[in-house]
């Protein structure tokens, strides 16, 4: 077995809710074929169901093998991790992660887009694209000590985009 990290969604966000419910659902597309050999995502069936006090085990990790075209789809409490590839062919997958609103999207995307675009957008939408934050402190932006809303840093032209292009 590969020596991998196997994390779950815990892991990466400390302010998980604890409120006996998911709060993400993810899904791996094999763009191409998964195999054991060209490191297929590694899962730990079962490892939903664990306390936080149980801690995975490398040997517990059972790498996918599924054809292009196939899914795999697992809750953010499963412990889960990439392969390694020990293959001359690459490994490609889509991933998508569905998570609570309370929880952030992965990447900052928004950063991306010219300051002229976002402000000809609503509020609703700015705030779609991330351009706010939640009730739990997730999203929101340290100066000075305060911690403000990343709209309001749109709103003031507190924060450096790109120029539109």
């Amino acid at each position: 077995m590969p020596s991998v990290s196997i994390e779950t969604t815990r892991a990466f966000c400390g302010a998980t809710p604890t409120y006996g419910r998911e709060g993400r659902l993810q899904i791996m597309v094999a763009v191409s074929d998964f195999t054991a050999e060209n490191g297929g995502t590694l899962v730990i069936p079962g490892s939903h169901r664990w306390d936080d006090q149980r801690g995975p085990k490398q040997a517990e990790a059972a790498p996918t093998v599924m054809r292009a075209g196939a899914a795999l789809i697992w809750t953010g409490s499963t412990y889960h991790g990439g392969g390694n590839n020990s293959s001359e062919a690459p490994r490609t997958g889509l991933t998508m992660a569905f998570d609570l609103a309370c929880l952030r999207q992965e990447e900052n995307q928004y950063l991306s887009i010219p300051r002229e675009k976002l402000l000809d957008l609503s509020e609703e939408v700015q705030r779609l694209l991330g351009w706010g934050s939640g009730a739990n402190l997730m999203g929101y932006v340290e100066r000075g000590g305060q911690m403000i809303d990343a709209h309001v840093l749109l709103e003031n032209g507190a924060v450096e985009l790109p120029t539109a292009r």
